[in-house]
Formats: structure tokens, sequence, C-alpha cells
């Protein structure tokens, strides 16, 4: 986004930028005669920010109109509280989640005098010092708090409790996972772990509910998360049969190589963000006999070894997908999964494939392989490795859509059953005239064709970077009309 993109806005109130990479924040050019009041900067992996960047937005730097200020899931810390100058008005502050150890009842009554609500929930001051702090804030004569959000809910300090539900939820957990506060849950047959920040799992915590057979820790917006190691997994070992392991992009911990190796009774495993880069052999040691599902999203492959299902034969559901330098597959890399029936390769980055790659799916029924950069499909091997394919799907992909259609036509011809092809939202026909009529008024907005960061937002299947920039229809049809247009544009995605 240039710098000088917002001049010329003279009526926007409300100014939101999610999910573009600031890195460093400039100062942000508004030359007119307004501004807006209320301005939002959401995941921008911003690392940096220099003391005039909202100079020219007069509303917003007129610090004396500011009445609430969120600063929530950063990494702030080291504050001297100096940072809060003249903010005279500000009544709502929410510094939570940070990691600010640090809090200053009296620079914060100086700077901040009419402050009504504090949140500092989620930093990792310990419990004692954040009530300590609060209670020192709200006997302040020069203070008008009402209202302080600091929980504690440290495992530690929480009595166990019994849920009699097998499905059950947690959220809130700050600081070490111990063994006493799970080994409670009597009747807990699933258990899901969210919106926490765990900073240590203790020896054997995972599986200290005596009935827990299925679990998902969620370490998504957490910087300080512990790495998973054989301990954690302590009496998992005839007992856990389900895994489900999500990891902070930006920060992830990840999974030590032997920690799983004791759990044979495993037979889902579900990573999602975890850097494992090159796939190889044994980049997880788990019990090949058990294991039936094995599912990577968003994890970084660039690259995977033909080997890396040895000894994973009764594998029945892969997915790998969401990686954006993954181009390419190894031949035989499916040889070792006689018993596949159900494969996800969508939105990675491949292409040029030879459908050598497809070996030894002799059993497999569904292939999904939506938002590639596939240009050849070949329907002989197709039917010559995957014999008993159903369903395929081949949307978003770079070969026209006409051709697309002759495919799936041959593809039905030499399957001696029938199989269901998903390759165009709506006919070719009709996707023509809604691309033609898409295309013209593209081109009309903007004379050098679809900016890249529209065709960045269409490219990317999770949050899109630049939404500030680009807004698109979600509408099914029209985002396919829109990729189609960007393909022809030379910025496929």
């Amino acid at each position: 986004m240039d710098q000088n993109v917002l001049e010329g806005f003279s009526n926007v109130d409300q100014l939101h930028i999610i999910g573009y990479n600031i890195d460093h924040f400039h100062k942000l050019s508004w030359k007119t005669s307004t501004s807006p009041t209320e301005l939002s900067l959401l995941s921008c992996n911003i690392h940096e920010i220099d003391s005039g960047a909202l100079e020219d937005l007069e509303n917003l730097r007129n610090t004396p109109k500011l009445h609430t200020l969120n600063l929530r899931r950063n990494a702030i810390e080291d504050l001297t509280w100096e940072e809060f100058e003249d903010l005279t008005n500000l009544e709502d502050l929410d510094i939570g989640e940070n990691r600010i150890s640090v809090f200053d009842v009296e620079k914060i009554a100086t700077n901040l005098p009419n402050l009504k609500k504090l949140s500092i929930d989620g930093n990792p001051q310990p419990c004692k010092q954040k009530e300590d702090f609060v209670n020192e804030l709200k006997t302040t004569p020069l203070l008008c708090v009402l209202f302080v959000v600091y929980s504690c809910p440290n495992v530690v300090s929480v009595p166990p409790f019994k849920l009699d539900h097998p499905q059950t939820q947690i959220r809130g957990i700050t600081g070490p996972l111990t063994y006493d506060f799970l080994s409670e849950l009597d009747h807990v047959s699933s258990l899901k772990i969210y919106d926490s920040r765990i900073t240590k799992i203790e020896s054997g915590a995972i599986c200290a509910p005596p009935n827990l057979r299925t679990i998902e820790l969620s370490f998504a917006g957490n910087g300080d998360a512990p790495v998973l190691t054989k301990d954690a997994f302590k009496q998992c070992r005839h007992q856990l049969e389900q895994l489900f392991l999500k990891f902070d992009f930006d920060s992830p911990s990840g999974v030590e190589e032997d920690a799983l190796e004791d759990l044979i009774e495993l037979r889902t495993l579900s990573l999602e963000c975890q850097h494992l880069g090159h796939l190889k052999k044994d980049f997880l040691r788990v019990n090949g006999e058990a294991l039936t599902q094995l599912v990577l999203v968003g994890c970084h492959i660039y690259k995977i070894d033909s080997d890396v299902f040895e000894g994973l034969d009764n594998l029945k559901g892969v997915e790998i997908s969401f990686n954006q330098n993954l181009t390419s597959l190894p031949e035989d890399l499916f040889v070792n999964t006689p018993k596949l029936k159900r494969l996800i390769l969508k939105y990675n980055k491949l292409r040029s494939l030879s459908w050598d790659e497809f070996q030894g799916l002799v059993v497999l029924e569904y292939l999904d392989l939506t938002g590639n950069r596939i240009a050849n499909f070949d329907a002989q091997k197709c039917s010559k490795f995957m014999p008993n394919l159903r369903m395929l799907e081949i949307r978003r992909n770079l070969l026209p859509c006409k051709l697309k259609e002759a495919f799936a036509r041959r593809l039905r011809d030499n399957l001696n059953h029938d199989v269901t092809v998903l390759y165009s939202i709506g006919s070719c026909k009709e996707m023509t005239l809604l691309v033609t009529l898409l295309e013209r008024q593209i081109w009309r907005e903007a004379e050098r064709g679809p900016s890249p960061a529209l065709c960045d937002t269409i490219c990317r299947p999770r949050p899109p970077v630049n939404a500030a920039t680009a807004t698109v229809p979600q509408e099914p049809w029209i985002r396919a009309a829109y990729f189609a247009i960007c393909s022809w544009a030379g910025m496929a995605c």
C-alpha cells in the first residue's frame, strides 16, 4: 500500500485494515480536511511504530478526543507508561495478552486521569502482583477507574472441577497446564482447550483425564507456547485416539520428534501451522499400525520425500494443504498407502504434474486438488492409477474451463463407474459470460487491469492480506470470475 494511498478520502469516519503486512508503521498520509475518528490495524505484522505515525490523522492525533485504545494481543514489553502521555480523555485502555510486567500506578494516574476501564489480562505478571496493582489503582484519588479486567485463570490457583458432559471445552487458561487440574475431569472423553496462554505442560497432564480419547489443543495467538514433549503425553499410551494440535502461525512452538511414539492407539493426527518445511520419513514417530488419518494444514511444507509414508500402511485419509511453496510431488509417494481412500492436496502451488505421482492409489475414492497451478490433467493415468475414483475436485487451477470439461468427459469414459468432477462453478458457458461482464467492469475501474492487491486477495484461501485495499464480493461465482481474470492478467495464483 503506497504511503499516500489515503489522500483524497475526506468522508471516511472509520478505517479498518486487516491482514496487511505493514512491518514498520510509518506516517499515514491524510492530507484532507477530515480524518477518521476510529482506526483499527489488526494482524498487520507491525514490528515498529514511528512516533509521528498518526501525525496527519488529526481526529486521532488530537489526543484529548481519544476515548478508546485497544492494543491487545501484541508483544509489547518494557513499557515506561510515558507512552500514554496526554491521553487525558481516554476512558478505555485494553493492553491484554502482551508481555508487560510493570504497571505504574502513579504514571497511569497522571497520564490517564479519566480512565474508567483497564484490561491487563493475559500479561505475564504473577496473579498476586496484578491483584495488588488493581487494589492500589482503585484507591488512587486521581483516578475514576470503575472496572479492571485482570482475570487470573492460572490453573495452579483454580480449584479442580468436575464436569459430567463427555465433550468439554475449556478456555482462558494462563500459565502452566497442570496434571491435578485435568485429572478431575473423570467423565470427559473429548476435550478442547483454546484461547489460552499456556506456558508449560506438566508431566502426563494431557492424558490426566482417565477416560480421555480425543483432545484438541490450540496455541493460536500464544507466542509463549511450550514445545510438546514425550513427557507431556505420559499416560496416553493406551488411551489417546485422536490428537488435534493448532499452533500460532507467526511463532509456532512445535512437537519434538519422539513426543508421540508411545501413543499406540493414535488413529487421527492433525497438525496446523507447525513449521515442518522439508517433510521427511519419521518427521514424527507415530505408530503406523494404528494411524488412519493424517492432516497437515498450513505447515510451511516446501518438499516431500517419496518415503514419507513408509510404515504408515493403514492410512485411509491424508490432507496436505495450504503450503505456498509446495510446487511438486515425488513419484512413488503413495505406493506405501494401499488403503488410502481420501486425499486432499488443496491450495498448495502444485504444477507440471506427470500424474505418475499418484501410482498406488488403487482404492482412492476422493481427490481434491482445488487451488493449485496445474495446467495438465491426464485422464488415462488418472483412471489407471485411481481406478476407484468417485469424486475429483480441480477448481481454481490454470487449465481453461473448456479443457477441464473435456478432461472430465474423458475420465468418465475411461472409468467403469460414475465419477463426479468439479471443475467450475456453473457451466463453462455461464462462467464465460460472467467473466466477460466482470472483466469489463474491472477494466473500467483500473486502466491497467486488476491490481496485484485484488489478485492477492483472491489467491489467498484464508483472510486476505490486502482486505483494506481490495474489496472482493464473496459470492462463489463472482470470486471465481475474478480468479480467472487475475490469471489472464498474468497474476495467477
